[in-house]
């Protein structure tokens, strides 16, 4: 007779087999059960004030101001990458990684709110970086995730409390703004990049007044915006290597009982420059974009001049406002220009649709416009004719991927080679923080 504790064993196993599975729960249905759950307990806690509307509207302002406040201690420039290295997702290269965490949206409102919170003091790029604690604006942007969200769900209430709900055009309008405020890049940038060529330089006489009135034309304007994300990911990859190659020193030389103060500080700076760079570790110069593309010096100006951001003298809070109705700058100028010339992009998500928006911009108010709206309507004809069903690519396809290499360090610190990594973003994974 087998002992009993082979008996216990037996019988453990035996309801472990009975058990049903549990059933995986998708990642992104938990998202949705999620955010719903953090809207009805905003509706439970607004429901019982004496005035919900103006209970509503005081609570964002107030979540605004002490946002702001504490945004406005660090350099916007620097503030910008720590979010890029927080909120953009990463995976090995040529996987994608389902990552309900990333959002381009949190990383635009935050750099939106850093730059007018900053704007009212001083320069972008400028601020000492000494002045501040270790890892300071490391806990800051983890903390914010959480605030920058329940913003975008204080806004989403304001928003579905000022319609009618029985006006059901009002209802679309709003449905239209959440998604102006929460995807990126719904159709696919490689399919959307063709489309623009074809019906922004495609045409000789639209192609001939971009040239002549921008200095530029689409082609010029899309490797630009491309050469400034692969040039930040360059740097931000040797800031990786250059912190690898620091801490394996230390390692190696405290191994070996022989302590080096200098190593160690080198080893402590390398960290520090790796995910708190300074503003010129995480800009480009003019002159680095006019080696990678090969395009004139000149044309790389007139770029960078048209699709720059200028917030003008808008506050944090109607940055903040106008943000959440929809109304992003950063869609149509996504370039960041620091004091000294150097320039940032937040994310590559809107380099294609940016392009497009931008250019269309100007040619409603150029000569060729007829020229570019009867070739446009021309091009659509020939994809798409008269009968037949399809998606023009330039407005609308399924989604999209968003690539990010970036080197990590092995299991060994000594490790000499890096490991490419990617990452992914489709638009059903940014509607993180919609309800």
């Amino acid at each position: 007779m087998a002992s009993r504790s082979k008996r216990h064993d037996t019988r453990k196993k035996r309801r472990r087999r009975a058990e049903p599975e549990a059933a995986a729960f998708d990642p992104h249905a938990r998202v949705i059960v999620d955010s719903w759950t953090s809207v009805l307990e905003l509706m439970e806690r607004f429901t019982a004030a004496e005035d919900p509307e103006a209970a509503l509207d005081a609570a964002f302002d107030d979540a605004i101001t002490r946002f702001v406040v504490k945004a406005r201690r660090f350099d916007a420039l620097r503030l910008i990458e720590v979010g890029r290295l927080a909120f953009l997702p990463m995976a090995p290269e040529g996987a994608i990684r389902v990552d309900t965490e990333a959002s381009a949206a949190r990383l635009d409102l935050l750099a939106l709110v850093a730059l007018a919170a900053q704007l009212d003091t001083e320069t972008p790029g400028t601020r000492d970086r000494d002045a501040l604690a270790d890892q300071e604006m490391s806990q800051f942007v983890s903390e914010a995730k959480e605030e920058l969200d329940a913003l975008l769900r204080l806004a989403r209430m304001r928003a579905f409390a000022a319609i009618d709900s029985n006006d059901k055009l009002a209802m679309v309008s709003l449905l239209i703004q959440g998604a102006e405020v929460h995807m990126r890049n719904s159709s696919y940038p490689e399919v959307v990049a063709v489309t623009n060529r074809a019906l922004l330089d495609g045409e000789p006489n639209v192609h001939a007044a971009l040239i002549a009135e921008l200095g530029f034309d689409a082609n010029d304007a899309l490797a630009v915006l491309e050469a400034c994300h692969d040039l930040q990911l360059r740097h931000m990859n040797e800031r990786m290597d250059a912190m690898r190659t620091a801490l394996s020193d230390a390692m190696e030389a405290t191994e070996a009982g022989q302590t080096d103060d200098g190593l160690t500080e080198l080893a402590r700076s390398g960290f520090m420059s790796m995910f708190e760079p300074a503003a010129d570790e995480v800009t480009v110069a003019v002159g680095d974009i006019v080696a990678h593309t090969g395009i004139a010096e000149e044309r790389v100006h007139a770029v960078v001049e048209c699709f720059r951001l200028d917030l003008g003298t808008a506050s944090p809070a109607e940055v903040v406002h106008a943000f959440t109705t929809g109304k992003n700058p950063m869609r149509v100028r996504p370039l960041v220009v620091a004091g000294n010339g150097r320039i940032m992009l937040a994310h590559s998500a809107l380099n294609v649709c940016s392009v497009r928006e931008n250019l269309e911009e100007h040619l409603k108010t150029s000569i060729a416009w007829n020229s570019y709206a009867k070739h446009r309507g021309d091009l659509l004809e020939t994809r798409f004719p008269m009968g037949t069903s399809g998606t023009h690519s330039s407005t609308t396809c399924p989604r999209t991927t968003l690539k990010r290499r970036m080197p990590i360090p092995r299991d060994t610190p000594s490790a000499s080679k890096a490991t490419t990594f990617s990452s992914s973003t489709t638009s059903r994974s940014l509607w993180k923080t919609r309800p």
